[in-house]
Order: structure tokens, then C-alpha cells, then sequence
């Protein structure tokens, strides 16, 4: 097959399909007949190959093929999440071949990736004084990945993740449940310790914090309350002010729960300008647009 792959720095490459099938073979692990999920899915690909295709448009082939396959068997669901966690390990830690050499990259680059978001204004910077480092890193366990649907992975990296101000990765998923434990540990009294205690229950899925927790934890903007309820009162000066407590929750990213049954009905007079009410309608919609 006449196909070459574009790499990350311009350089192109002979397509290796040996190096497919084996990335394909290791996601099959533990699999029934994982030779036969490496001869479908192969297969599958090379149907969607061209010459110049990047490595990220290889990347996202391969995972794709096993998700178009998951309605005629659920367990292509784990091939797409670990073919996609490889993804996120190789542009987060670099390449490895085998788990423990995971574990390493885990722990090698842990303190460098923490203090990078500190540096870039990213995350606390009391994750770096108040937290030993090296014996976080020691408590990182990249197998728990597994546990993970191909959802979950999508949605950590995706909606959760910490990004770099160039908009690279700064973390694979442990290093996520990592920095939520630090974020939640930051008054304890060893907040080492008890950061090794959430992780623990975090990362095993034992124990899972609301959304805006999992996005502000750690950060520079520690905004933890994930729901909000609120009332909007039947004046203007009140209409206002709910409007902009509106805009501020949501940059906060916190769910809001908004009545506005104290509004007047369509139709109904105002006095002080002798005309009428156009009703709570119109103010739901400006409310509406704000949260898109």
C-alpha cells in the first residue's frame, strides 16, 4: 500500500500496518479472539486511508472504526477508550511500550506538568508549596484508566482537562483525578495525605465531585459550588441584576435553576408608564442566549 503518514513535525513516513495492528492488538488485551478484533478493525481502516493522512487523522480512524462497531459488540467500546487513552498518553508523557513503562512516564513528568500550570497561571500555586510532589507521583496508578468507558475519557479530556496556554494537554487522566484530590486538600492539615485519599477514591471511581468542582479544582479560580437557584423579582433594577448573576455563575461554570414566576403576565398593566407587560417570555429567551 502506497501511503504515506504526515508526523507531527512535518516528516512523512511509509504507512506501517505492522505498528497499527500492534497498537490494535494491545487495546484488544484480555479480549476473546483478540486476533480476530485485530483482523476486523485492520481491515476496516485500510478503507479509510489516503496518502498524506496526518497521525492525528490516523489516531482518530482507528478509534473510529472500533466505535462504529460497538452496536454489534459492546466490548469494541474498551478497544476505542484504550486506543484513545494511547492517543492522550503519547502527546501528554511521550511513547512507551509497555505498562510499566506508563507508570514511569506517570511519574517522571507529574511535578514537571504541575509546576508548568503553575508557571502558565493555569493552577495554584499552592499545589507546588503545600504538596510533596514526588510522593503524589509514587501514588499515581495509570491502570485505573481502565475503568473508564470510551465516554468517560472523551468527556475528562475534553470538558475536564487542563490545557496549556498553546492549547496542548497537561493531563492524562490520573493526573486529573490528581489535581482534584490536591484542589479538595488544600486546608487539611497534611494535605499530602489526604490528597492520596481522594485520588484514591476518585480515581477508582468510588467517589465522583460535581462538574464545576472538576473543572476549578486545583485551578486559579477554585470556583467548587456546582448548582445554583435563583429567583428573578418583578422589577427592572431586580431583572438586571439577575441577568448579570447570570453571566457570572456561567463563566463560573455553575448549573443554574432560575424561577420566574414572580413576572408579571403578558398583558398585564404597568403603571408607571401606563402600558402593558410583554410577560416573562422575552426575559427567558435573554437569559437563554446568555447560557449559550
Amino acid at each position: 500500500m502506497g501511503i504515506t503518514v504526515v508526523k507531527r513535525n512535518g516528516q512523512r513516513e511509509q504507512y506501517d500496518a505492522n505498528k497499527i495492528n500492534l497498537a490494535i492488538e494491545h487495546a484488544s488485551a484480555g479480549l476473546d479472539d483478540n486476533i480476530t478484533w485485530v483482523t476486523q478493525i485492520a481491515s476496516e481502516l485500510e478503507l479509510t486511508l489516503f496518502d498524506g493522512i496526518t497521525t492525528q487523522q490516523l489516531d482518530e480512524a482507528v478509534i473510529q472504526v472500533a466505535l462504529q462497531n460497538v452496536k454489534d459488540d459492546p466490548a469494541f467500546d474498551t478497544v476505542a477508550a484504550r486506543l484513545l487513552l494511547k492517543t492522550i498518553y503519547k502527546r501528554v508523557l511521550g511513547d512507551y511500550e509497555t505498562a510499566e513503562e506508563l507508570k514511569e512516564l506517570h511519574r517522571a513528568h507529574f511535578a514537571a506538568n504541575v509546576t508548568r500550570g503553575v508557571d502558565e497561571q493555569l493552577l495554584d500555586p499552592r499545589l507546588t508549596e503545600l504538596f510533596d510532589l514526588d510522593v503524589l507521583s509514587a501514588a499515581l496508578e495509570p491502570a485505573h484508566d481502565e475503568l473508564l468507558k470510551y465516554i468517560g475519557v472523551v468527556t475528562l479530556n475534553n470538558r475536564y482537562g487542563i490545557k496549556g496556554r498553546n492549547g496542548d494537554a497537561l493531563e492524562v487522566p490520573q493526573y486529573f483525578w490528581m489535581r482534584i484530590a490536591m484542589g479538595l486538600s488544600l486546608n487539611e492539615a497534611n494535605p499530602t495525605e489526604h490528597a492520596i485519599k481522594f485520588y484514591e477514591k476518585m480515581s477508582k471511581l468510588e467517589y465522583l465531585a460535581a462538574g464545576s468542582t472538576l473543572v476549578n479544582a486545583g485551578t486559579i479560580y477554585p470556583q467548587l459550588a456546582n448548582c445554583f437557584v435563583m429567583e428573578m423579582q418583578d422589577d427592572m433594577e431586580h431583572i438586571a441584576k439577575t441577568t448579570r448573576d447570570v453571566m457570572w455563575l456561567t463563566k463560573g461554570t455553575g448549573g443554574i435553576g432560575l424561577s420566574v414566576t414572580k413576572l408579571r403576565a403578558q398583558g398585564s398593566p404597568i403603571r408607571s408608564n401606563n402600558t402593558t407587560s410583554t410577560g416573562p417570555i422575552p426575559f427567558m429567551h435573554t437569559i437563554d442566549s446568555i447560557l449559550r
